[in-house]
């Protein structure tokens, strides 16, 4: 979990949203206990301008609800 965080931290920092963050966008680089997470799919992301609010809904409609 604190991996995904930070991933998520370091995106928003950049002013960048993912949008459609799920477990299926979620993966583990290796086979080992200790294998790093990544965060996959940006395809749905948004790159936030100051002060922009976003108002449209996106992802994936299982996971809106």
């Amino acid at each position: 979990m604190r991996q995904i965080l930070a991933a998520v931290e370091y995106c928003h920092n950049l002013k960048i949203i993912h949008r459609d963050l799920k477990p299926e966008n979620i993966v583990f680089t290796g086979e080992g206990i200790n294998s790093a997470l990544k965060i996959i799919d940006f395809g749905r992301s948004k790159i936030i301008k100051h002060k922009q609010h976003i108002t449209e809904l996106a992802g994936s409609v299982l996971f809106i609800i």
